[in-house]
């Protein structure tokens, strides 16, 4: 069996103003807080996602937008 002690590290909560893209707010509070490696929960609601999905060939496809609201019940 393999075990590790771990403590917890930090914990930081926010959120991400109207029109701000969320993976580059995550990027740039890492990049700001040093942050190597680490997970996150949040929930909330974003307008107009742009998303790209993810291929069997292990690049993404074309951006596709869903327009109006959408609820984030669990993004992890």
């Amino acid at each position: 069996m393999i075990f590790t002690e771990t403590r917890e590290g930090r914990r930081f909560v926010g959120e991400v103003p109207p029109g701000v893209p969320l993976v580059a707010s995550l990027r740039q509070l890492a990049d700001n807080y040093r942050i190597d490696c680490g997970w996150f929960d949040c929930t909330g609601q974003v307008r107009d996602a742009m998303v790209r999905p993810l291929l069997p060939t292990g690049e993404f496809g074309d951006v596709d937008t869903l327009p109006g609201w959408a609820l984030l019940a669990s993004l992890k």
